[in-house]
C-alpha cells in the first residue's frame, strides 16, 4: 500500500509540473509574453538592407529600426521579444543584435533613436540566416528585459555586431513603402556617420514583453529637527512611511521669535507650514530667529538692570540732539523734539525720569517738558534755564508712552544761532513691570505687582 500511495503521489506531482509548464509556455514552448506592438509582414513589399557592421561612417548602412509605442492596458512590462523578417543576400558572416533606443523627433514624420541603447538582446549568428525570408527572434534576458512603460515611445532597431558585410553581402528585412506603410511610426537607419528617417517607410517587426508588476517602493524616513527658538508639529524625531505620501510639517516659533527657514536635504525653504513628498528620506531643519525691534528703537534688556533699589540705567532710553541757524524775528517756538518711550515689544513704568539739556546762542529761552499718559499730553516741566548750563529735573511721570520737549524764547533776533541736546534716563528701580506685545493695541504684563493684566499700548 504504501508503494501504490508513493507512485500515486509521483504521478500527481509529474502532472502538476506538466500543467505548470503549460500555463507559462505558449505555442511551441516559447514563454507567454504579450505584443506591445508591431507591423505585420503582410504589407511587405519591400526590401531594407543592413552592408556593414554598427556604427558607419560612410553610406552603407549598419542598423534598420522602428519607432514604436507600447499598446497595451496595463502600465508596464519587461522587453523580452522583438521579431523581424531577414535572410541573408551573398555570404554575410558576423552577428546581428537587436536594440532597444530613447525616441526623438516627431513620432510617425522624424522619429528616430537617441542616446545609447536602453537594452540590447542576446547575438544573432549572420551565417543561421537562410536565404529565404523567415521570422528570426532577438531575446532580451537578465538586466536587458528592460522596463517599457504604456504609451510611452521607442525605436526598435537591428544593427550589425561584427562581421564582414558589403554592398553584396548583406542582410535584407522586410519592410513596407507608401500605401503599405501604415504603422503608426516610421522606420528610420544608420548611415553616413548618423540617423536617417524615412515616413514612407515601416519595418515589419513584432515587440512583446513580459507582464511586470513593479515592487512597491522602499520604506521613506522623514527626519525633523529644530533649534532652541521654535518647535514642530509632528514633533522632532524620525518617521517611517510604507509609501510615498504628503507631509505638511509646521514650525512654530516662541514668543518674540518668528520663523526664519526650513533647511531640506540640505537647501534652503522659505515656506512654513511646509508640505514635503515622501519618495526619498528627507531630513528638515527648522529655524527661527529674534523680532527685530522697531526701526530707530532699541530692546531693553531687563537682564541689564542688576540693582532695581538705586541703579540708574547705564545708557539713555531715549537722545536727540539738533542745530540750527537762521533769522528769528518772532517770539515762537524754535526747537521741538517728540519721541516714543515705548520700547516694542515692553512698556516702560516709571514715577522719575531725568534729563539732560543744554543750549546755546540766545538768551531768554525757557524749556517745557511733556510726557504722553493716558490718551492726552501732559505738561510734566515748564521753567527757564541759562545758557550753556546742564540741568537736571525730576519729575512724576507714570506710566507713560511718548515724550516731548519744546524750547521757547521770549526776545526775538534778527540772527539767532541754537543747539539742544538732550538725554533721557529712566531709573531702574522704576523697570521691572515689562509687557509682552498680544496684538493689536493690547499687552500683558510679565512681571511685578500687575502681574498678568493687559495694558493698552498707546
Amino acid at each position: 500500500m504504501k508503494r501504490k500511495h508513493l507512485a500515486l503521489i509521483t504521478i500527481f506531482l509529474i502532472l502538476s509540473s506538466f500543467l505548470l509548464a503549460s500555463m507559462l509556455l505558449g505555442e511551441g514552448g516559447e514563454p507567454m509574453v504579450t505584443l506591445l506592438d508591431g507591423h505585420s509582414q503582410s504589407h511587405y513589399n519591400m526590401a531594407q538592407a543592413i552592408s556593414a557592421v554598427h556604427p558607419a561612417s560612410y553610406q552603407l548602412w549598419s542598423a534598420v529600426g522602428q519607432a514604436f509605442t507600447v499598446k497595451t492596458a496595463e502600465e508596464t512590462y519587461k522587453l523580452t521579444q522583438a521579431k523581424f523578417y531577414l535572410k541573408r543576400v551573398g555570404s554575410p558572416t558576423g552577428h546581428l543584435k537587436a536594440c532597444l533606443y530613447n525616441m526623438t523627433g516627431t513620432y510617425g514624420t522624424n522619429a528616430k533613436p537617441t542616446g545609447s541603447p536602453l537594452a540590447s538582446s542576446e547575438l544573432v549568428d549572420i551565417t543561421n540566416l537562410g536565404l529565404n525570408y523567415s521570422e528570426t527572434t532577438f531575446s532580451f534576458v537578465g538586466d536587458q528585459q528592460y522596463e517599457v512603460t504604456k504609451d510611452q515611445k521607442y525605436c526598435i532597431v537591428v544593427q550589425a555586431n561584427d562581421g564582414s558585410l558589403n554592398g553584396s553581402n548583406r542582410v535584407n528585412l522586410k519592410a513596407s513603402y507608401t500605401s503599405e506603410a501604415t504603422h503608426d511610426g516610421n522606420e528610420c537607419w544608420f548611415a553616413s556617420s548618423g540617423w536617417l528617417t524615412g515616413s514612407s517607410y515601416d519595418l515589419c517587426f513584432l515587440v512583446y514583453g513580459e507582464y511586470y508588476t513593479p515592487p512597491p517602493p522602499p520604506p521613506t524616513t522623514l527626519t525633523i529637527h529644530h533649534d532652541a527658538n521654535g518647535d514642530t508639529n509632528p514633533l522632532s524625531g524620525s518617521y517611517e512611511y510604507d509609501e510615498p505620501e504628503w507631509v505638511t510639517v509646521t514650525y512654530t516659533p516662541d514668543d518674540t521669535f518668528k520663523f526664519q527657514k526650513w533647511v531640506k536635504n540640505g537647501k534652503d525653504v522659505s515656506q512654513n507650514p511646509i508640505n514635503v513628498y515622501l519618495d526619498e528620506d528627507i531630513n528638515l531643519y527648522g529655524y527661527g530667529e529674534e523680532i527685530p525691534p522697531p526701526a530707530g528703537e532699541d530692546w531693553i534688556d531687563p537682564d541689564s538692570f542688576e540693582d532695581p533699589d538705586s541703579k540708574w540705567t547705564d545708557e539713555p532710553l531715549a537722545y536727540d540732539n539738533n542745530t540750527s541757524t537762521g533769522a528769528i524775528t518772532s517770539l515762537s517756538t524754535i526747537g521741538y523734539t517728540s519721541f516714543l518711550i515705548l520700547k516694542a515689544p515692553y512698556l516702560i513704568y516709571g514715577d522719575k525720569l531725568r534729563f539732560y539739556v543744554a543750549s546755546t546762542g540766545s538768551t531768554g529761552i525757557s524749556v517745557d517738558i511733556d510726557v504722553f499718559r493716558g490718551d492726552e499730553w501732559v505738561d510734566v516741566y515748564e521753567g527757564a534755564f541759562a545758557n550753556n548750563t546742564w540741568y537736571e529735573k525730576t519729575f512724576d511721570a507714570g506710566l507713560v508712552t511718548k515724550m516731548r520737549i519744546r524750547f521757547h524764547r521770549s526776545i526775538a533776533y534778527t540772527a539767532n544761532y541754537y543747539l539742544y541736546e538732550f538725554d533721557f534716563y529712566g531709573h531702574a528701580s522704576l523697570m521691572p513691570l515689562l509687557a509682552k506685545k498680544l496684538g493689536s493695541d493690547l499687552a500683558v504684563m510679565l512681571t511685578g505687582s500687575d502681574k498678568g493684566k493687559v495694558a493698552i499700548l498707546l
